[in-house]
């Protein structure tokens, strides 16, 4: 069987277009800490974080020191924090009740009037956002 200069370059073309996929979008991973009034904020909640020119959005529980850690990887870009109050346990025998900690002013609850802002760069990134 012989190929023919222009079905060998036919071939060469596909090959280089199944090669040359992208790799998809730059990430990065964030940590950090809560603070409030330069305490670490204690009290069961999660950081939310929102792109407002994606949509993109992501979670993480806070711990009792005020620190976070977001599981897996976020697109690089611009996004606003706020808390959100800290999910139910799935396994949890009684129902909780979802409260809003008032200590803590009522813009950070609300990612439309949150000042926290957080770029995500490629690779680690770690933060620490106080609530004033």
């Amino acid at each position: 069987m012989t190929y023919s200069p222009a079905r060998m370059g036919l071939l060469a073309c596909f090959a280089l277009i199944l090669g040359c996929g992208g790799s998809g979008p730059e990430t990065g991973t964030l940590d950090g800490q809560v603070l409030l009034k330069g305490a670490p904020y204690s009290k069961p909640a999660e950081l939310a974080i929102i792109s407002m020119e994606t949509g993109q959005a992501a979670t993480a529980p806070l711990d009792a020191e005020g620190r976070f850690q977001f599981a897996g990887k976020i697109v690089v870009g611009n996004y606003t924090a706020y808390l959100t109050p800290a999910k139910p346990k799935e396994n949890a025998e009684q129902p909780m009740s979802v409260t809003i900690d008032t200590s803590v002013p009522d813009q950070y609850w609300n990612e439309a009037t949150s000042p926290l802002k957080i770029t995500i760069k490629q690779g680690n990134n770690s933060e620490t956002l106080n609530l004033e």
